[in-house]
């Protein structure tokens, strides 16, 4: 009885690590090809919100929260990406955009521009990104309307 246990775990194993190896050259024919970061970047955005889409319209469990921080965090990155290929030496790091992306569209899918300004500065435990977080919200406020 144990050597034939012993024989399936051996196969699955060797099953399991044929899988193993054409998963990585899939993965290594995908990294081939080589799709500049804005792209990428556009093609999350817009695959996480017909994702939310589907989610939310079909009567599945799903929030605004969430896909609202992950959208705006790309939309941040994304705009830093463009930013940082004109000039690198600006901004050489997307943290700050990708934070106050994701305040921002919270702002105004949320409708709460105050409490996001204050979750900006407890995230980040500094004030040195509540001045564009502030402006950025209202700006996200009023596009979005009073209604």
């Amino acid at each position: 009885m144990g050597s034939r246990k012993t024989r399936l775990i051996v196969r699955n194993d060797a099953e399991i690590s044929a899988k193993v190896r054409t998963s990585e050259a899939l993965a290594r024919r995908v990294c081939q090809i080589v799709l500049p970061l804005i792209l990428i970047f556009i093609l999350i955005i817009f695959a996480k919100i017909i994702a939310t889409s589907f989610t939310i319209s079909s009567g599945g469990s799903g929030g605004v929260f969430a896909p609202s921080l992950i959208i705006g965090g790309f939309l941040g990155a994304a705009l830093w990406d463009v930013l940082y290929s004109i000039n690198p030496v600006i901004m050489p790091s997307p943290a700050s955009f990708v934070i106050v992306g994701m305040m921002t569209l919270f702002a105004g899918v949320g409708r709460t521009p105050i409490a996001v300004i204050l979750m900006v500065s407890e995230m980040t435990g500094t004030l040195a990104l509540m001045i564009p977080s502030m402006v950025a919200v209202v700006i996200s406020y009023y596009i979005v309307g009073p209604n």
